[in-house]
């Protein structure tokens, strides 16, 4: 994992508890090797099991959070390949209001201006970019099949000892966003769809 010092101002706490990474552990997540070894990788499967993030339209006082937090300028401080984007014109985040954490989609493009798309992720007061390369393709079932590759992630001094948690979290905050479908039935950027979902016949992660 790529650390950042003091790059980052703290977002709002939503209540995460040092109480739920020892529940974590106590539960077995998959363990991570770190980000940045060359010679490994890590790759998660979907598994049917009830999801606590959920996808949402951003408030304005939460837009107004977003562009004060992750900003353009303060995301082309961290990686300067990062694409123009402003978190204005966001109007979608995927949020787990339990565990005080959200992803938001910032833009695509960087040094693949087709498919590296880069995402923010709060968590315990601090943010996480993170670079990932997005595949899919139409499956023999009829659905579809993504399979992200995250290149790049990098996280404040302070949390990088919760690597496995925090890769975790990405994991199944993507999937959400992926099966969501905010343009079916008559669904608009200004109004999502937060109900339709896409027919997903696989979604798997890998962490270079």
């Amino acid at each position: 994992m790529k650390q950042i010092a003091n790059a980052l101002n703290p977002v709002p706490n939503f209540g995460l508890s040092p109480w739920f990474f020892m529940a974590l552990a106590l539960n077995g997540f998959p363990a991570c090797p770190l980000a940045g070894n060359p010679t490994q990788t890590t790759t998660f499967q979907t598994e049917k099991k009830t999801m606590t993030f959920v996808n949402e339209k951003i408030t304005d006082t939460d837009k107004a959070m977003l562009a004060s937090k992750i900003s353009y300028e303060k995301m082309l401080k961290i990686d300067r390949f990062i694409m123009p984007y402003d978190t204005k014109l966001s109007s979608l985040w995927t949020v787990d209001r339990a565990r005080g954490a959200f992803l938001v989609h910032l833009t695509g493009g960087g040094r693949d201006r087709t498919r590296y798309d880069y995402y923010a992720l709060g968590i315990d007061d601090q943010v996480v970019l993170l670079g990932a390369v997005k595949n899919f393709k139409k499956s023999q079932a009829g659905g579809l099949d993504f399979h992200f590759i995250v290149q790049d992630l990098y996280a404040p001094k302070e949390l990088e000892h919760r690597l496995e948690d925090i890769k975790q979290l990405i994991r199944e905050a993507l999937e959400e966003k992926v099966f969501c479908d905010p343009t079916a039935d008559g669904g608009t950027y200004a109004n999502p769809n937060l109900v339709a979902r896409k027919n997903i016949t696989s979604f798997n992660i890998e962490f270079k």
